[in-house]
């Protein structure tokens, strides 16, 4: 089978993991930063069950991003870079290991992941677009999502779908593309454990299985200040734990909260406040974002996507919880098909932004990720 043969391919290269393998024992971060990093080189030198489980590892250990320390130094230009999980992604494409050359992902024509079908210029005529996911209402939970065929959640990008992603507060149960074409509802009664990680972050692994079909969720979570889970993000899975191929089981990463009040809106837009928002991408988290929203008479936002392999910048309005990307304000990197939504989460002093991109970068492809962004 494949799996063994996978499996001996990594004894013959003398990795250290063929113990932890064999024998059960628990991956270090270390193990896992190589395995990543020869899965990049060369993905079938290492068995996917290995990457998923370093990929889940990796998402209950993902920094909360500090922009300014962000934007003085980069901590992928050091000479241990290549060692850093953080400044590389699962995409060898995007992020080759080591600086390889490998050739850039090249999107055909007319390409249905380009979807310009679905942009409406806004009746206002300021260029802006409507939010190509659908919009959020203030108060009520949304977020965003990739939808992946098959329990791996590091495909390359072209496998993935952009949808809306909705998430019981408790932890209990998940909806994917809920009321879409691709609706996909997570077994009820999902059982939630709570955990803090190394970096003092609570970590939620929520779980049920109902015959041969299991429901997954491993996800950092933010609370109010009343105990309850107002955001969340990173992996989802649901299907079939006999048959894990496409069609029997899907997986993906998301980024999802409870959406700000109108209240909350009002005052900001009465304080004129510019907040400012960082973090990581999930599927990729070697891509960190800055992002900053002024609200007022005119409300907007900015922000800054920076991997290692490629950097962009998108701008443009915010309409009620809504960010939504002007064409326009992309930078010259970027080309048409693309767009970058948001939907401010929270209240004041917990405040959050869930990002979704499906942008065309020159010279790289496509690329579509989800992703949480704290207020700094």
């Amino acid at each position: 089978m494949r799996f063994h043969l996978q499996i001996l391919i990594l004894l013959v290269s003398g990795m250290f993991l063929n113990s932890a393998v064999a024998g059960g024992m628990a991956l270090k971060d270390r193990d896992c930063a190589e395995i990543l990093k020869r899965w990049a080189a060369d993905p079938n030198s290492v068995p996917q069950s290995l990457v998923d489980t370093c990929q889940e590892k990796l998402a209950a250990a993902l920094p909360d991003m500090n922009p300014a320390a962000g934007s003085a130094v980069d901590p992928c230009a050091g000479p241990n870079s290549a060692n850093l999980i953080n400044c590389w992604g699962p995409w060898a494409a995007l992020a080759p290991a080591a600086g390889d050359a490998v050739a850039p992902i090249v999107l055909a024509k007319g390409d249905p992941n380009l979807r310009p079908d679905e942009f409406t210029r806004d009746p206002a005529g300021d260029g802006g677009v409507t939010p190509a996911l659908g919009s959020c209402t203030p108060g009520a939970s949304c977020g965003f999502a990739t939808l992946v065929p098959g329990t791996a959640t590091n495909v390359p990008s072209e496998q993935r779908t952009l949808t809306r992603f909705e998430m019981d507060p408790d932890g209990t149960g998940f909806v994917v593309d809920p009321g879409g074409p691709n609706e996909l509802n997570s077994n009820p009664d999902m059982v939630p454990s709570f955990f803090t990680n190394l970096l003092g972050q609570e970590i939620m692994r929520s779980e049920v299985t109902d015959g041969d079909i299991e429901s997954k969720m491993i996800a950092r979570v933010y609370r109010d200040n009343n105990g309850n889970i107002v955001q969340a993000a990173d992996i989802w899975k649901h299907g079939s734990i006999v048959n894990t191929g496409p069609g029997n089981a899907n997986a993906g990463m998301f980024a999802w909260g409870i959406a700000s009040t109108q209240a909350t809106l009002d005052t900001l837009n009465a304080g004129q406040v510019s907040a400012s928002f960082a973090g990581n991408m999930s599927t990729d988290p070697g891509t960190l974002v800055n992002m900053t929203v002024n609200f007022g008479s005119q409300t907007n936002w900015s922000g800054n996507w920076t991997n290692p392999a490629y950097a962009f910048s998108a701008g443009g309005a915010v309409t009620g919880v809504d960010l939504i990307s002007n064409p326009a304000q992309f930078s010259n990197n970027v080309q048409t098909g693309s767009y970058v939504q948001g939907v401010l989460l929270g209240e004041q002093g917990n405040q959050a932004v869930a990002n979704a991109i499906d942008v065309n970068l020159q010279n790289i492809g496509n690329v579509k990720d989800v992703g949480l962004l704290r207020q700094q």
